[in-house]
């Protein structure tokens, strides 16, 4: 039997419980974890900009624009960019990945208690993100017109700064 040989590989028993077939075995895990665990992961994905939250939709955004330069830029510049783009979100993923089984996989902590009025904003704000990267064209036009205002200095000059009037 394979899986009595991996027990013994352990140096475990496997035990024939006949009383109680029906008895679940290993940890509860209660529902603050589990929500915790969850949304940790979420940001995880956001940070690192993985799919699917937003921060995917700019990691691609500054891909696309980066590659769309090429005609314009040194190809060297370019590639160390996006190399260097997709290697920062692996080490986040890697570092935060390390961080998340240090903190959510110690099972001599108890249990935090957590309220409602905790998790609801928590919950509020990857429901928002996950909006933004499902519809992103919104957020992507008003970035958009942002980067153009800031292209176009009489916008914001003049309201500061009157033009000088002519002379009579």
């Amino acid at each position: 039997d394979l899986l009595a040989i991996s027990f013994e590989a352990f140096g475990m028993e496997k035990r024939h419980d006949s009383e109680h077939p029906d008895e679940m075995v290993g940890v509860a895990i209660p529902a603050a974890m589990a929500f915790l665990g969850l949304s940790f992961v979420s940001c995880v994905l956001l940070l690192t900009g993985l799919p699917p939250f937003s921060g995917f939709v700019g990691k691609f955004a500054l891909l696309g624009a980066s590659l769309a330069s090429l005609p314009h830029a040194p190809l060297l510049h370019v590639g160390l960019f996006i190399v260097g783009l997709l290697l920062s979100g692996l080490a986040g993923l890697i570092a935060l990945t390390r961080l998340g089984i240090r903190v959510f996989w110690d099972m001599q902590r108890p249990a935090p208690h957590l309220h409602w009025l905790e998790a609801g904003p928590v919950g509020a704000l990857l429901l928002v993100c996950l909006w933004l990267a499902l519809l992103p064209e919104a957020a992507m036009a008003y970035c958009a017109a942002a980067s153009q205002s800031l292209y176009d200095i009489s916008a914001y000059i003049h309201p500061v700064v009157p033009l000088p009037e002519a002379a009579p």
